[in-house]
């Protein structure tokens, strides 16, 4: 009888020591999860969309993308850098900035360029009701289109966070979701020139790079823009609008973020 139990508290001990290990593997990924994005939901999201879609088939180009202006202080700071440099970017912009600085707007169309949806006041779409979300998506579309005349195709919601009702409010209104595999603000990069060397470790063919242009101190961005686009025309990188790029084609995408999804 003894000999039976021993046997017994022998096999519990081993499958324990069996299962423990899975039961808090499962429980750290589920707290990796929602400390991430607040419920986890988002950066599943993303990660699916990861999966499924990156732009291939390119030669070396890149597109430059700014998110949260127009704002006095820095885009036009960053349009005399492009237009000396002869190149196009792509700009984010928020609903309630267009509204204030549609002189900024203009000459960003002037120049060239292109504008996308940001949003109108740049909220968290994680967390957003569907009703918000698409009142967020529409009320930027309607600004845009009053300055410009154009309605943008393509959205970038603030922070990269959005939720399935994003996705879908965005789908119906014809839009494409744009993140980015490389950005040129990290909390790592303290200088302009780590910015710029970052930057250029980091880029490949078909890199969608997010830099900004607006809201918070963007000095460190702007001393660090012509740093970058030299050190990637000296690498044979061509500069494009969204616009021109290959679309999306399904296949599994390396890197932190999806670029079209």
């Amino acid at each position: 009888m003894a000999v039976m139990r021993s046997s017994g508290i022998r096999k519990f001990a081993i499958v324990s020591l069996l299962i423990t290990p899975i039961l808090i593997y499962h429980h750290f990924i589920g707290a990796l999860l929602a400390t991430a994005s607040g419920t986890g939901e988002n950066l599943l999201l993303t990660m699916e969309a990861a999966k499924l879609h990156r732009i291939s088939g390119v030669d070396k180009v890149v597109a430059l993308t700014f998110d949260d202006g127009p704002d006095p202080r820095y885009t036009p700071r960053v349009l005399n850098i492009l237009a000396r440099e002869n190149i196009k970017a792509t700009f984010f912009l928020i609903g309630k900035q267009v509204d204030k600085y549609p002189y900024i707007v203009r000459q960003i169309i002037e120049q060239g360029n292109l504008v996308g949806n940001h949003t109108y006041s740049h909220p968290d779409l994680a967390v957003e009701d569907k009703n918000q979300i698409k009142d967020e998506i529409d009320k930027c579309q309607a600004a845009i289109f009053h300055v410009t005349g154009q309605q943008p195709i393509y959205f970038r919601p603030p922070r990269g966070l959005f939720n399935q009702q994003t996705k879908e409010i965005v789908s119906k209104n014809g839009l494409k979701m744009v993140l980015w595999d490389v950005c040129v603000e990290h909390k790592r990069s303290r200088t302009s020139s780590q910015e710029t060397k970052r930057v250029l470790s980091l880029v490949r063919p078909g890199s969608i790079i997010l830099a900004h242009d607006g809201r918070l101190n963007r000095k460190k961005t702007i001393e660090a823009l012509p740093m970058i686009i030299k050190g990637l025309k000296e690498r044979g990188y061509k500069f494009i609008t969204l616009d021109n790029l290959p679309p999306a084609t399904q296949g599994t995408y390396v890197g932190k973020r999806p670029r079209v999804i």
